[in-house]
């Protein structure tokens, strides 16, 4: 499998689950979604910054000639 294969197939996989956590999300009370949300909105934030920090030391590897040992 190709590395592009590889990371739309990862990024299909990411995608299946974000909808089956909204779907279980909308099946939550108000109360629930509100207890829930900050809890979620830090895990993105989380994500989101971790992606930078691997696309900071991947171009930092690039630039320096170091070949990644495998996808992040």
């Amino acid at each position: 499998m190709s590395k592009r294969s590889k990371s739309l197939s990862t990024a299909n996989s990411s995608m299946d689950e974000m909808e089956k956590l909204f779907e279980l999300l909308k099946g939550l009370s108000p109360r629930e979604q509100a207890t829930i949300r900050p809890v979620l909105e830090r895990d993105l934030e989380f994500q989101r910054r971790e992606k930078a920090r691997i696309r900071h030391l991947k171009a930092i590897a690039n630039t320096s000639g170091i070949k990644p040992t495998r996808e992040a």
